[in-house]
Formats: C-alpha cells, sequence, structure tokens
C-alpha cells in the first residue's frame, strides 16, 4: 500500500474515510499527480543532495541549469550540497569535531538551505554492501525522507548510474546487478510514498567504452552531464528547447509552437519576433549528444543566398533550396546568453560550495573555533554574493523576445 505524503496525505485519507470514497481511489489519484509533469514555482528552492553523482555536477552546472532554463519564467534557486561518498547516513562529512554527527551535519546542511525540492541521489555507496545491506539502506532512505517531508520539501529520487565500461579490471557486471537491486529498492520505496522517481540506471547502460562519457567508468565527465541532464529532462516531462520554424511566403504562414509577431513577408526579405520559451542546452563539443536543435524552413524564396540574423547579428547563410530544405541555427544571442548563464551559475556554486564546506572548518566552526571564528563574517559576506548572483541567474534566464531579419546575399 502507497504512504501518502504527510501532513497533507494524511488530511485527504481522513477525509476519504468520512466521504466514504475507496481507498483505491484516493492511491489511484496519488499515482496520477505523480505521473504529471513535473513543476516549478515562484520562490521555490530546489538542493542537490547525495553522493558524488550531484558533487561532480558543480565541474559544469548542466543539472542545475537544464531545471532553470526549463522553467525561465520562474525565480527559483539552486544549492547543491553533494558530497562525494555520502550515504544516506551521511558517512562522508564527518569531521573531527562531535557532535554534531555525521548524519546530524547532514540534516544541518539541508535545514539551512530552506529547500522545497529536493533531487536526492543515493545507494552507489551503500550498494558496496551487497544485497546484505539493503535492510540498512531502505531504513535510512526513509529516514531521510521522512525529514525531508517535515521540511515540507517535495523529494525526487535518482537511481544510482550503472558502473560504465572503461580500461579498469573491474568484475562491471556483477557490480550493476548490485546496483540494479539498490536501483529497484529505491523505485519501490518512491512509489510506496508515492514521490516521484527518475531511472539513470537503465538509460545509461546503453553506452560502450567508445562513448567517452566517463572518468575510469565511475564518473561522469562534460559530455556525461550533458547527456544526464538530457535523461532527467524526458524522465521529468519537461518542456524541450528545441525547435522548428516553418514559414510560407506564397501563404503568408508561419507554422510553429512558439510564440511569433510581427511577421512579415516578401520574396527577398523576411522579418518576425520570436518569444525565446528558454534557453538551448549547449552541448559539449563531440558529445554523444547533439545540441538542442533549433530549425528554420522558409519556402517560396527566389533564387540566391540569403543570410539571417537575429537582433543584427549573422547567424546562418544558405541558398534559397537549402533554406526550403530547412536550415539549423546554432548560435546567436540566445546561445551568448546561454554560456553567461553557465558562467553565472558556476560562480555561484563555487562560492556557495566555500561557503558551506569552508577550509579549516573546525578552526572557524568547530571546537577550535575560539582561534579563528571571526571568519564567519566572511563567510556571511559571501553569503550576501550568493544571494545577489541568485537575481542575476533569474534575470539572466527569463524569456526574451528576439527579432530575425533574412536578407539576400549581394
Amino acid at each position: 500500500m502507497k504512504k501518502l505524503n504527510r501532513p497533507i496525505g494524511l488530511c485527504v485519507f481522513l477525509w476519504c474515510l468520512i466521504a466514504g470514497l475507496p481507498l483505491e481511489r484516493l492511491l489511484a489519484q496519488g499515482a496520477s499527480d505523480q505521473s504529471a509533469g513535473f513543476q516549478l514555482q515562484d520562490g521555490d528552492r530546489v538542493v542537490f543532495l547525495g553522493n558524488s553523482l550531484f558533487e561532480e555536477d558543480l565541474r559544469y552546472g548542466y543539472l542545475e541549469y537544464m531545471l532553470a532554463t526549463a522553467f525561465a519564467d520562474k525565480k527559483v534557486t539552486f544549492r547543491n550540497i553533494g558530497w562525494g561518498g555520502d550515504t544516506v547516513f551521511g558517512d562522508a562529512r564527518s569531521y573531527y569535531t562531535s557532535p554534531p554527527t555525521a548524519y546530524e551535519l547532514l540534516i544541518q546542511q539541508l535545514s539551512e538551505t530552506k529547500p522545497t525540492v529536493v533531487f536526492l541521489a543515493y545507494g552507489a555507496n551503500e550498494a558496496t554492501k551487497g544485497k546484505e545491506g539493503l535492510a540498512e539502506f531502505k531504513e535510512g532512505l526513509n529516514q531521510l525522507l521522512d525529514k525531508i517531508d517535515e521540511l515540507g520539501a517535495r523529494t525526487v529520487l535518482l537511481s544510482p548510474l550503472p558502473l560504465l565500461p572503461s580500461e579498469l579490471d573491474i568484475n562491471r557486471d556483477e557490480r550493476n546487478q548490485i546496483l540494479e537491486v539498490y536501483a529497484d529498492e529505491i523505485e519501490a520505496v518512491t512509489t510506496a510514498r508515492g514521490q516521484r522517481f527518475v531511472d539513470i540506471f537503465h538509460p545509461f547502460q546503453k553506452f560502450d567504452a567508445t562513448s567517452g562519457i566517463s572518468r575510469e567508468g565511475v564518473l561522469l565527465n562534460e559530455k556525461g552531464y550533458h547527456h544526464l541532464a538530457q535523461v532527467i529532462s524526458q524522465a521529468l516531462g519537461l518542456p524541450q528547447s528545441d525547435w522548428a520554424l516553418n514559414l510560407s511566403i506564397a501563404d503568408q504562414k508561419v507554422d510553429t509552437n512558439l510564440s511569433v509577431s510581427n511577421a512579415n513577408f516578401g520574396k527577398e526579405q523576411i522579418s518576425f519576433t520570436i518569444q525565446e520559451a528558454g534557453l538551448p542546452l549547449v552541448a559539449p563539443a563531440g558529445s554523444v549528444e547533439a545540441a538542442d536543435l533549433r530549425k528554420i524552413q522558409i519556402q517560396g524564396l527566389k533564387k540566391g543566398f540569403y543570410s539571417l540574423t537575429v537582433e543584427g547579428q549573422p547567424v546562418a547563410s544558405a541558398s534559397a533550396k537549402e533554406w526550403a530544405q530547412g536550415v539549423e541555427v546554432n548560435h546567436g544571442p540566445d546561445f551568448n546568453r546561454a554560456q553567461e548563464l553557465k558562467n553565472l551559475i558556476f560562480k555561484k556554486n563555487e562560492l556557495y560550495f566555500h561557503r558551506y564546506r569552508p577550509l579549516n572548518r573546525t578552526y572557524i566552526l568547530g571546537f577550535r573555533a575560539y582561534e579563528q571564528g571571526r571568519h564567519t563574517e566572511g563567510l556571511d559576506e559571501l553569503g550576501a554574493i550568493i544571494a545577489w548572483l541568485d537575481t542575476q541567474i533569474n534575470s539572466k534566464k527569463a524569456p526574451r523576445s528576439y527579432n530575425y531579419m533574412l536578407t539576400p546575399i549581394q
């Protein structure tokens, strides 16, 4: 039987009993809610909590970028408190100072972020104990999820990644069999609690040693995180930022799912305005996945060559025949803005990392704070800069309109 989310779930459960509605209908409704598309709202605070899967993305920022741009019109903040080697008991967060214990520190760090949504990635390190450690992991996972519920946050649980092909002499099949058992257990816990589960285990099993998406089969590299962002985006049903635009000069018609205005048609010159829904998820060079596809097709041009500009910046040149077949647009102001946004995310995450995991923590925040505790003022100053960067990120990703113009090349 599904475990209802508290406290709302309990209230609905009691209401169903009073109204005489069958419990099966209530559970079916819960399943329906979870199958709906994932949403973020203004004011949401998204936290990535888990092991190296999240900490390593601090190098690239793809996961935050993917969610931020999918909800470009929402003011959302993100905090990454992933910790390499961590478990649901916070084992990797242990310091000489005790209290707090490692688990208490995990809960303290999570609580300080004031989350409304938590992406949770555990199970990979716990799986080293084999099937014998499964019961302990399940108990710890439920304990952590109970705490997240108490904080009033929604949870999205990720499966572990498989061990990917590499040159290391490792029994990969045996390791992946155990990881899949833990992935199945996470899914079962998620289903029982009526929460969201994202399977990243099976989508990554299709890659071979030539894919170049990992470091020694264990940690993802930039290509790997670009693909991971796409897997999660598709699993959550997020809006995609690729698009196609078809224009017919003869019919004076625009066919697209974009918001297009101010369209002016001519046999040698066309102009229009596009309200961008979101920035592109730009792929690293040589990625296993291409960048978001943005394609413009124009029927009815006179013979010749034409140049397309966006806000006056040239972005594509092709013949009338090629425009009729469709031309990809893979650079321009929005791609420039995408890189600027990634840079802001990287800087913000770097500063936040040093704020919540300061060097010499024992001397600044621990039992030897009497020696260097004055440096907490510096942490507060970092907090102010991080808050400012949050506003810059939300401003940079906000939807914008771009003026497009197609003109003949003399």
